[in-house]
């Protein structure tokens, strides 16, 4: 078939070959024979401890990472599965968590991040040892559904990645999302649509306070990045961070790595480490796995692949 091609490409001149690579459903990306047929691409360095891994990255470039003991800044205290949220009591109980490893099996045994007030503080470990557990069973990609370069436009991606304070908008958006549309889909929704605009950082107060905007419909976008999305909606801060591409989940097609964060005021800031993909040019870019969050992952708990 492919001598077909190439041999009626000849007779129609290049116009048709460009035709064919604008037709092309998906990037083809690793060969499977290659030795980077194991390999994810990390967009930025990951360290651990006194260790640091970067660029293509499979499971031998990050064996031990797991039982790296992290520096201070990395490690956290986990409370026990009894403890309620925010304990005034039961300190005592607490336990720093210094490698992955260790955090991993206090996880599995229902444990949780409480490290004082600051959550975000703690998402730097939490983040860094999801990624050394999804390089561990990921692969290079066969092909890609993917924006080539950097996360792209807010307006391909689901609905599930906005938090509503209304909960009818939640229903509404979860139903949306269930059919596979997109921020882009909401923007144009005759009955009540989105307004996507644009903003700066020095009017950040204004969107947190949840009281100076436009309408419950407005979310506002922060210039940043081509790997980071941050945007504001009733009152919430939200943060996409892409932080490696690869196959996390074993079907071939290349999936997004990515750290979800939200933050409704204060010092609580809520992270989740996401796969996101899509199977298709034209569906939502939407999660397909939740590799960890503080306790349970919100966003879709069924899908959580680490306990």
């Amino acid at each position: 078939m492919i001598g077909d091609i190439k041999r009626i490409a000849r007779r129609l001149g290049c116009g048709f070959i460009v035709l064919l690579l604008a037709w092309s459903p998906a990037r083809a990306e690793g060969n499977a024979g290659s030795p980077d047929a194991e390999k994810v691409e990390l967009v930025a360095p990951l360290r651990l401890g006194n260790r640091e891994v970067q660029g293509k990255v499979g499971p031998s470039d990050t064996a031990g990472l797991l039982e790296e003991e992290a520096d201070n800044f990395q490690q956290l205290l986990l409370a026990p599965p009894v403890t309620p949220p925010f304990p005034a009591i039961n300190i005592d109980k607490w336990v720093r968590v210094r490698t992955c490893r260790e955090w991993m099996r206090l996880h599995a045994e229902g444990w949780f991040p409480s490290d004082t007030v600051n959550r975000g503080s703690d998402s730097g470990f939490l983040i860094a040892c999801g990624t050394v557990f999804a390089i561990q069973t990921a692969r290079a990609p066969k092909a890609s559904y993917l924006p080539a370069k950097g996360l792209g436009d807010i307006r391909v991606y689901s609905p599930l990645l906005l938090g509503a304070a209304v909960p009818e908008e939640n229903e509404r958006n979860h139903a949306m999302a269930a059919g596979g549309r997109s921020f882009g889909d909401l923007e144009r929704d005759p009955q009540s649509p989105l307004a996507i605009t644009s903003g700066e950082f020095p009017e950040i107060d204004r969107y947190f306070t949840g009281h100076d905007r436009a309408s419950d419909r407005q979310l506002v976008v922060i210039r940043g990045p081509e790997t980071g999305i941050t945007y504001f909606y009733a009152g919430t801060e939200h943060h996409l961070g892409l932080i490696a591409r690869g196959d996390f989940n074993g079907d071939g097609i290349e999936d997004f790595l990515v750290a979800f964060s939200y933050n409704g005021g204060g010092s609580l800031t809520t992270t989740e480490l996401l796969v996101l993909s899509r199977k298709t040019v034209d569906s939502a870019i939407q999660p397909v796995a939740c590799i960890l969050a503080y306790q349970a992952c919100k966003l879709e708990p069924s899908r959580t692949v680490l306990p």
